[in-house]
Order: C-alpha cells, then sequence, then structure tokens
C-alpha cells in the first residue's frame, strides 16, 4: 500500500485489493484470476533474476527457481503473513463455512496480490514486496520452500 498510495485513491486500493483476494467459488464477477496470471509472471521474472545472481551449477539454481514459484512455497509465504484471512472463497448468500482452501488458492491469491501491485508500483514494488517476505532469504531454500 506504502507504493501505491501516492498513484490510486482509497477507494481504487480497496477494489484492487478486493479482486486480489476473491476467488473463483466466491462466484462475483470478479475474481483473482487475470491477476494471478500476471503476478504468476513476476514471481518468475524474480525467482530467476535472483538465481541468476547466485552461485553454483545451473540445473541447481533451475531446481530452486522451479521450488520457490510452486504452489506449496507460495501457499507458504501467503500464510506466513495471514493472506487466508481475507480470502473471499465462496458466496456471501451461502452462508457457509468455505472449505479446506489447500495450496492453490493462497498461492493464487499471493501471485494475484504481485499482479495488482506490478500494475499500480511497477516491477520494482514487487521486487522490494517479495524481499520483505521469507522466501528467498534462506541459504538453500531448506526448511520453508525448496
Amino acid at each position: 500500500q506504502e507504493t501505491a498510495s501516492h498513484l490510486l485513491s482509497k477507494v481504487e486500493m480497496e477494489w484492487i485489493l478486493e479482486v486480489a483476494t476473491t476467488g473463483t467459488g466466491a462466484e462475483e464477477p470478479y475474481d483473482f484470476t487475470r491477476l494471478a496470471w500476471l503476478g504468476d509472471a513476476v514471481v518468475f521474472f524474480i525467482a530467476v533474476t535472483l538465481e541468476c545472481k547466485e552461485e553454483g551449477p545451473l540445473e541447481l539454481r533451475q531446481r530452486r527457481a522451479a521450488a520457490l514459484i510452486s504452489n506449496r512455497c507460495l501457499a507458504k509465504v501467503a500464510s506466513s503473513f495471514g493472506l487466508e484471512r481475507f480470502l473471499n472463497t465462496v458466496p456471501i448468500a451461502a452462508k457457509k463455512e468455505p472449505p479446506p482452501m489447500g495450496q492453490k488458492v493462497p498461492a493464487d491469491a499471493l501471485e494475484a496480490l504481485l499482479g495488482a501491485l506490478l500494475l499500480v508500483g511497477g516491477l520494482q514494488s514487487c521486487f522490494v514486496f517479495m524481499s520483505r517476505l521469507h522466501w528467498f532469504h534462506t541459504e538453500d531454500g531448506g526448511d520453508y520452500c525448496v
């Protein structure tokens, strides 16, 4: 929000966040699918860029980048800052508990947030956001994502 606050009004920011956290099961006229697709490309680009800076055999760096962009890893990152609490995954009229999300929905929502951040704040904002999360900062990615 820090990055985009000078570009968008509060209403526009709230709308982008609402879209980025609305799953397809919510049956709203909008959902995070397109933003997640864009965010998926951002995550891939960031992972590959960071891996290019690392030492070691190319095959190892490719495996690590693939692990970092996996739904398993992205779901852990999303959980690390409580993203699931903000997700809208069932119709409001349904008045029932949402089904267990698994890894795909939180991972897609994180990608959607990155897609929205790319649109409002640029690629640098995405790098800053990801660098603030526990995502790439372990020695070998072990015990967290890889």
